[in-house]
């Protein structure tokens, strides 16, 4: 069972990252902006899969490829998946289409 644990009436956004990628280092930034930005209507969950627990957690959805991402809605149902680096306007957008659902 995957160990994120939605907030209810909340989407959560999961980041998850691999120490020392170079990928994750370009996409922190981007994600910490993205926090700022959407802290009250989205909870966000940072995840290194470097870890067991993160691994655990990133293999309980099937993931493959550093970064991931995962919008989750408060049901832990995925809504949107992503991978690779990603711009912050993509990520953005993905977002807002969510929200407005």
């Amino acid at each position: 069972m995957p160990a994120i644990q939605p907030t209810e009436g909340k989407l959560t956004f999961a980041f998850f990252y691999t120490d020392g990628w170079v990928p994750w280092a370009i996409m922190q930034p981007i994600v910490d902006g993205l926090e700022t930005e959407y802290r009250e209507l989205v909870d966000f969950e940072y995840i290194n899969a470097s870890t067991n627990e993160g691994l655990r957690i990133y293999d309980s959805y099937g993931l493959f490829g550093h970064p991931s991402y995962l919008i989750l809605d408060e049901t832990g149902e995925i809504l949107w998946q992503s991978v690779g680096e990603q711009t912050g306007d993509f990520i953005e957008n993905a977002l807002e289409a969510v929200l407005e659902n």
